[in-house]
């Protein structure tokens, strides 16, 4: 259940607390403090392309064929990298992993429509995003393969400042 609110400097003591088999889940307000999508470079692209034929994964640009086969850009599976980071008045979270499905949500484009954007399309995108509030729903849990803790995020808004108020409010209370 994701009802309990979290910032994000407390994560690191909820991380170490954090047993193999056990899994957080939680609410983070915080904004958007870092979004790359407009580079022109295509190792910082957020589209991924899988081929279908062949299965290579690589950075989409608009117009390339797949690496190693060749294939059309109507032969891929896509997916959105997660070149962003959050901050609230504790820290910053630094490029978590994030759901395509929150991240559409995020940006308001599937993977292969963003893929389409222009460059300045992008840039204005990025903008609309950079420094606005979320609500964002987490999973943490202990990636055994990797030998870390990893915050998942698999939902978000855009967060009512009212609620935001109200569990401030309720957080101090609980504090005295």
């Amino acid at each position: 259940m994701f009802n309990v609110m979290f910032k994000i400097v407390e994560l690191d003591t909820k991380a170490k607390e954090l047993k193999p088999s056990e899994c957080t889940r939680g609410i983070i307000f915080a904004c958007v403090s870092q979004f790359n999508i407009d580079s022109e470079n295509p190792s910082h692209t957020i589209t991924m392309a899988e081929c279908k034929s062949c299965a290579t994964k690589f950075h989409y640009l608009v117009g390339e064929g797949c690496p190693t086969c060749g294939n059309s850009p109507d032969r891929y599976f896509y997916n959105l990298t997660h070149q962003l980071s959050f901050i609230d008045d504790t820290a910053e979270l630094h490029t978590p992993v994030m759901d395509d499905y929150a991240m559409i949500k995020l940006i308001g484009y599937r993977p292969e429509e963003f893929a389409t954007l222009n460059s300045h399309e992008k840039t204005v995108l990025k903008y609309s995003v950079l420094f606005e509030r979320f609500k964002l729903f987490f999973m943490m849990y202990k990636n055994e393969m990797k030998q870390s803790t990893e915050i998942r995020l698999v939902d978000c808004e855009r967060a009512n400042l009212e609620e935001m108020l109200n569990l401030t409010y309720l957080v101090s209370e609980m504090d005295t």
